[in-house]
């Protein structure tokens, strides 16, 4: 079975490969590599961290697309866990908490996941802290007894109010210190912060080995897939590059 993860901030390569070995392990994802894996074999896909802003973002249509030629699309984490939530009716498989969260509406805004992201060189490090991070762990700090829940509450109100790209623990404190009893929150937040979306990424890649191992997956369309202009302008450019490489001259 071939496998195709894409990841990047969420998860390391390394970890992933530590975890399916013989997968093949992608950078994040943008606006067409889903389908192109498919179309370069892929029986099986992961989806967990993407780009977007700057660079067109995964598109609905073209996992769609895959989920009509049968192929799984698992998704959780970051992109994947939004996508999940979108299509899960359209046969995606979503795994983990932050997708329970989206797909229950929960949460439901795109920058929930969204991290400033370090360059390909040092393993697209995460930059800054997603919100999805911030909740859990200050929800694992009300459990704890470190912070009472209105305080919690608080900095959840004032961390949704950043802008993604300065969003760490650090400027949520200093913009709260003066309005919030974040108690002893700095001391304990080395040894108690929650990384969510690495654990759902984990637990979602042991969900895809113990899935191959027993057979479960299997994804049969119960949809009728229709192209739209955009999507048929996306694809045709993509078989174009694919024909090209495959010929041996450079896709322009």
């Amino acid at each position: 079975m071939r496998l195709a993860i894409f990841t990047g901030p969420s998860l390391s390569h390394a970890e992933a490969r530590a975890i399916l070995p013989d997968a093949n392990v992608l950078p994040p994802a943008a606006r067409g590599d889903v389908y192109r894996a498919a179309r370069m074999g892929a029986e099986v896909i992961a989806l967990i961290d993407g780009v977007f802003e700057m660079v067109p973002a995964v598109m609905h249509k073209e996992v769609l697309w895959v989920l009509s030629e049968g192929i799984d699309v698992y998704g959780a984490s970051s992109i994947g866990a939004l996508r999940a939530a979108e299509l899960h009716s359209f046969g995606m498989i979503g795994h983990g908490k932050i997708y329970e969260a989206y797909r229950d509406g929960q949460i439901d805004a795109d920058d929930e996941v969204a991290v400033l992201m370090g360059p390909a060189e040092l393993g697209y490090p995460a930059l800054t802290e997603p919100m999805v991070n911030i909740r859990a762990t200050l929800a694992l700090a009300v459990e704890q007894g470190v912070i009472p829940q209105s305080s919690a509450d608080a900095l959840i109100a004032i961390g949704r109010s950043m802008f993604f790209k300065e969003r760490t623990f650090s400027a949520l404190f200093d913009q709260s210190r003066s309005v919030v009893d974040i108690g002893d929150l700095e001391t304990w937040l080395p040894d108690g912060r929650v990384d969510q979306k690495r654990a759902d990424a984990i637990d979602l890649l042991r969900r895809i080995s113990g899935d191959r191992t027993s057979g479960d997956g299997g994804h049969r369309p119960t949809f009728q897939f229709v192209a739209t202009s955009i999507w048929l302008q996306v694809k045709q450019r993509i078989d174009r590059e694919l024909k090209m490489e495959q010929d041996g001259a450079p896709a322009g």
